[in-house]
């Protein structure tokens, strides 16, 4: 096991802050040796990639702004034509709604008719099995009272 480097990342950290200070004097040494021509055509380059940079990013930014506003636009237009048909929908449904309560208002009507012409109907049978029974005892009556006249024909003519 190795034994534990206590300081060991502050080193390097320290030693990349010597080695970055070092490159920045070693760099400002290095302009200072220049002409000052040249470091004064340095500087008018310098500005003038920073202005073009800056022209050619705000630019950049002037359009992905316009794009950001015309995406939010047609954004907000498709949530506005869903929200609109959503309600044309709902709308529909409850008419539907409305039409099948109404349908189920006739069906109850239609099916109180029909149970009110079932009763009807079975009284009207039994009335009918009724009348049948009274036309057959009628029939039978008849039929005693002509066997019974017709016995007393026979015997009213035998007797004269």
């Amino acid at each position: 096991m190795q034994p534990k480097r206590p300081h060991a990342r502050g080193a390097v950290l320290q030693r990349y802050a010597l080695d970055a200070s070092d490159q920045w004097q070693r760099r400002d040494q290095l302009i200072s040796a220049l002409p000052s021509a040249t470091r004064s055509a340095i500087k008018k380059i310098g500005s003038l990639v920073e202005a073009a940079v800056l022209d050619h990013m705000s630019e950049q930014h002037h359009e992905l702004r316009n794009l950001a506003g015309k995406k939010l636009a047609e954004v907000n237009v498709d949530l506005c034509n869903q929200r609109a048909q959503i309600r044309e929908l709902l709308t529909k449904i409850d008419a539907k709604d409305a039409d099948i309560a109404k349908l189920e208002e006739e069906k109850d009507k239609y099916e109180q008719r029909l149970s009110m012409a079932a009763t009807e109907t079975d009284a009207l049978k039994k009335r009918i099995a009724d009348l049948e029974g009274e036309e057959d005892f009628r029939t039978r009556m008849l039929a005693m009272m002509k066997e019974a006249l017709g016995e007393q024909a026979l015997t009213t003519e035998g007797k004269s």
